[in-house]
């Protein structure tokens, strides 16, 4: 059950009673948050699993809301929110980088979700060339689900290299793919989503 702060309590603060105690109250709060990250980091909060924006969070309208983890990316998570309906630049299904003390845990999901867009970003599980494959490149109609396969020996990072899998769920320009041995505490313990020019069939 959810409590929220006693109307009280910030009343009280706002009038001034609790000047001398602003600080230690302002170190407290950000001792929490951090506290809450690291849990999150540590794996209570996992691709697949939706979560439900703070009180604290900006803009306000997201205040409430719910939306599912697709990922991790470094310190910050990918959501993608629930109402699709949503106003604003969250809405519309596109995916979005949240720090992991703007949520708490709504309700835990059932699988890995991961999801490939266009963020930007450097993409996990690719190598550096990021040129138009050659004609001897596989391709996604290359592959099926089910069917084993190898990461190519030039993807990043190296220790995902040459290594054994399944795939998983073919997605429109990229595949999931699944380790037989997944590199427990990593992002990729789950799975990566990755080029088919990054795979070898086995």
């Amino acid at each position: 059950m959810e409590h929220s702060v006693p109307s009280i309590f910030i009343a009280e603060i706002t009038k001034g009673i609790h000047d001398k105690a602003l600080d230690n109250l302002e170190q407290a709060v950000k001792a929490r948050r951090r506290a809450i990250s690291r849990a999150i980091i540590s794996g209570a909060i996992e691709p697949g699993d939706i979560v439900k924006f703070v009180n604290t969070i900006s803009p306000k309208y997201l205040v409430g809301q719910l939306a599912r983890v697709l990922n991790w990316r470094q310190k910050n998570m990918t959501l993608e929110m629930l109402d699709k309906n949503i106003g604003g630049r969250f809405g519309g299904g596109m995916p979005f980088g949240c720090p992991p003390s703007m949520v708490t845990l709504h309700k835990k999901g059932d699988g890995v979700v991961l999801r490939d867009f266009d963020s930007g970003e450097e993409n996990e599980g690719d190598d550096d060339d990021d040129s138009p494959g050659s004609p001897g490149e596989l391709t996604m109609r290359d592959f099926k689900v089910g069917m084993p396969a190898k990461t190519a020996a030039g993807v990043r990072p190296s220790y995902i290299a040459n290594q054994r899998g399944i795939i998983k769920e073919l997605r429109r320009t990229r595949i999931l793919f699944v380790f037989d041995n997944p590199p427990i505490g990593t992002r990729f313990e789950r799975g990566v989503v990755i080029r088919p020019r990054n795979l070898v069939k086995v």
